[in-house]
């Protein structure tokens, strides 16, 4: 059974491990190894289907032991199995691992340990089946097995077909990695939710494209589309999409996609991309999701200042104090770009404009329900006062409301106020932000006389970073060294233990 796990048809469908620096959705065991995974169908060119597995494991999850001298080493045993209606119908089993010196070992969670990248190709059947991935932490004195199911319907391919698209991390037409080759490319994918930024502003975009050569019309003309749809309402978004005729018909027509994306604004989005052919029939579809982080494009103020406002529910408001208040609550939702807009527009006094810039800021993130989504906001805005506001700042002015409102309420919030030579410290920890997974802010309150604690150091992107936020945190009973990049160890000290294995 287990020679079926690599097809004869594909020389170079074998097991691929090497190391590198990204990060995936993880799926995880409690305060423990943080694995990421994804798979899909594709097809050989004898049109006989396989699954294609990628697993993630964070370097910095695993446990290391002592192997001998100064080296350490991690160890995870692993296993795919493919589950038919009433049996096993292909598996694979594999050993993942690495090795790291003394050196970085002593450094603890402040080691940047390169994360495990591995892929997996199994010949499947047709109809459903169910996919169990199971990983084992070898260096843990009590190892728990991580278990991942899924269900997937595999198609035979008797009609023309798309893969599921994914995202370029890195592409080179020099193959010096068989085992990343497509065609006559070497390609990386992107892992997890694709974050476009304004370094590399381009998506790049693979596809297999599949038609059955046998049983096909070859008088058919076929077209693959690419466009970009808003995430929140599915709008279409215009100047981002393309439409190509498919030249090369093939059992598999692999195919590259750039898209510059320079000019789409922040946002939530979904790169669609579509098959069909001259008589309008459509064969398959598919979306992959990304997030734009642009905060460098900048506000139109001609198109602001011809928003019309009326019948919304910023018309009937007339006092300038009152609106330059519902200014200051769009700051912890705005680019920078936007904050400066909305303090020029407060500073003109001028009452139009401002209402232009609240509803036309409002009606883009919220276009369906704009009025109800206003009043959902303002009541959270009430609750982010209540518990964290203080007597001279508002809820939403402090760093934790900001925060709040921002990236939503924490997955986990740990609050120590009442330990040993620490100042009062809260740890909050988001399992996704934008995408990024396994975010962590760290809050402390110096004064302890009030309800003001400051952000003090956080691994976000674009957040403030701090490797000595624990040296902060507990100068309240020692001396404060500049170089220190750890607290001093002393009974009670949990911040380390916190933030590392939130819970």
């Amino acid at each position: 059974m287990d020679a079926r796990r690599t097809p004869s048809t594909f020389p170079y469908l074998r097991q691929l491990m090497f190391l590198i620096g990204l990060l995936l959705v993880p799926f995880q065991a409690e305060a423990g190894l943080n694995v990421s995974i994804q798979h899909q169908v594709l097809y050989s060119n004898q049109g006989k289907p396989y699954i294609e597995s990628w697993i993630l494991v964070h370097g910095n999850s695993m446990k290391f032991k002592l192997k001998e001298g100064d080296t350490w080493e991690a160890r995870l045993q692993c296993a795919i199995l493919m589950h038919g209606s009433s049996a096993i119908v292909n598996f694979s089993k594999f050993n993942l691992g690495q090795e790291i010196s003394e050196e970085v070992q002593k450094k603890g969670a402040e080691a940047e340990i390169q994360d495990i990248f591995y892929i997996e190709r199994l010949e499947a059947d047709t109809g459903k089946l169910v996919l169990e991935y199971l990983i084992l932490d070898l260096g843990e004195d009590r190892p728990d097995t991580l278990r991942f199911l899924d269900t997937i319907e595999v198609k035979p391919l008797n009609q023309p077909r798309s893969a599921k698209p994914f995202f370029i991390s890195r592409i080179s037409n020099s193959i010096q990695n068989t085992m990343l080759a497509r065609g006559k490319y070497e390609i990386m994918p992107m892992l997890g939710n694709a974050l476009i930024e304004n370094g590399s502003p381009e998506l790049k975009v693979y596809q297999e494209l599949y038609f059955p050569l046998d049983n096909m019309d070859s008088n058919l003309v076929f077209y693959h589309t690419y466009w970009v749809e808003n995430a929140n309402d599915s709008s279409i978004v215009p100047g981002f999409a393309v439409r190509k005729k498919v030249e090369n018909k093939k059992w598999v027509s692999p195919g590259i996609q750039s898209l510059n994306l320079k000019e789409l604004p922040s946002g939530h989005y979904w790169l669609t991309t579509q098959l069909m052919d001259n008589t309008g029939k459509i064969y398959s579809s598919s979306k992959g999701y990304f997030f734009r982080d642009n905060p460098e494009q900048p506000i139109d103020l001609l198109s602001v200042s011809q928003i019309d406002y009326s019948g919304s529910f910023i018309e009937p408001i007339q006092d300038i104090d009152t609106l330059k208040t519902m200014l200051g609550f769009l700051k912890p939702l705005s680019s920078g770009e936007e904050i400066q807009f909305a303090k020029n527009a407060a500073a003109s006094n001028d009452i139009v404009l401002i209402k232009q810039f609240i509803w036309s800021f409002w009606f883009r993130k919220h276009p369906k329900h704009p009025a109800e989504e206003w009043s959902k906001y303002v009541a959270l805005l009430k609750a982010i006062d209540k518990e964290f506001g203080t007597a001279a700042m508002r809820g939403y002015e402090t760093d934790r409301g900001r925060i709040w409102l921002k990236y939503g309420p924490p997955n986990s919030r740990n609050k120590q106020y009442n330990e040993p030579s620490a100042y009062p410290y809260e740890i909050w920890q988001y399992y996704q932000i934008k995408a990024q997974s396994n975010v962590r802010f760290v809050f402390y309150n110096p004064n302890s006389l009030n309800n003001d604690f400051s952000l003090i150091h956080s691994d976000c992107r674009g957040e403030i970073n701090n490797r000595q936020w624990q040296a902060f945190i507990y100068q309240r009973n020692n001396s404060f060294n500049i170089d220190q990049n750890q607290a001093i160890r002393h009974f009670g000290n949990w911040s380390n233990d916190l933030f590392n294995s939130p819970r």
